[in-house]
């Protein structure tokens, strides 16, 4: 997907989620929308909110731990950009 479809995908998950605030698999394509598009911080409050109104929805645990798992990764690669050259 363009990161233009990812932006309308994430209109269309929000309006769904304004008209039913607790709909875990909207929450956690919204998520899955924000962590396509780099924005890993919101990616994670979304799943984790979509896993704790059913804790029984798998795929927003999935979703949560592959935004954790991927934001670490990019926290050692930070780390270790920030020791590049020395």
């Amino acid at each position: 997907m363009k990161y233009r479809d990812w932006i309308e995908a994430m209109e269309e998950y929000r309006i769904a989620i304004q008209q039913y605030p607790e709909f875990p698999l909207a929450l956690n394509n919204l998520a899955g929308a924000l962590y396509a598009s780099g924005r890993l911080e919101e990616a994670t409050a979304t799943a984790r909110e979509s896993a704790r109104i059913d804790a029984d929805y798998a795929p927003a645990h999935w979703t949560l731990a592959m935004v954790l798992l991927m934001q670490g990764i990019l926290r050692m690669g930070g780390r270790n950009m920030s020791g590049a050259g020395r």
